[in-house]
């Protein structure tokens, strides 16, 4: 069982929301916890906004954090978010630098054609002590790179390929797909 509440606002300039939801389990050893979101956005110019997100969770007493910062830009070439972040739990910090780009595609390409690129930096700095159970991992510092692309040549009917890798700190290979 649980509750939630929601709220939010906008204006020309701004748009800001807060949820905040709770459970709790029928079961006296079941999960429960606290999740809170806030998010703000601003409005710069017609083709810049800047923002940030915190989140803040409790899970069986364990809390974890979040705080993240944006700016949206819009220009002849699409759409591009930097970004850099920052989570918090019992067992490590993990710092993160990204660019998202939906690149604008030429208009002789068939409608509902598509293509954007991620480039991600991680870095995980492990506490001390940790979760129980977790083990005690070793700092690291890994890249990511992605290109996602589509088209809908007719109605209902949609074709996607994605490519990503990302390293692990060292030289192997985290996961391709």
């Amino acid at each position: 069982y649980g509750a939630y509440y929601r709220m939010a606002g906008s204006s020309q300039r701004w748009r800001w929301s807060l949820a905040m939801d709770t459970t709790n389990s029928v079961r006296r050893d079941g999960t429960r916890g606290t999740l809170v979101n806030g998010d703000v956005r601003r409005q710069v110019s017609f083709r810049t906004s800047v923002g940030a997100n915190a989140a803040f969770r409790v899970t069986n007493g364990y809390r974890s954090s979040q705080l993240l910062g944006y700016i949206d830009r819009t220009s002849g070439l699409g759409a591009t978010r930097l970004e850099a972040g920052w989570s918090h739990d019992l067992s490590a910090d993990l710092y993160r630098a990204g660019w998202d780009q939906a690149w604008t595609l030429p208009a002789w390409m068939p409608p509902g054609s598509r293509l954007s690129s991620q480039v991600t930096f991680d870095r995980l700095r492990p506490r001390q002590g940790g979760a129980p159970g977790s083990g005690r991992a070793a700092r690291s510092n890994s890249v990511g790179f992605g290109i996602s692309a589509g088209v809908s040549p007719f109605s209902a009917f949609s074709l996607d390929a994605s490519a990503a890798y990302k390293s692990d700190g060292g030289s192997s290979v985290a996961s391709i797909y």
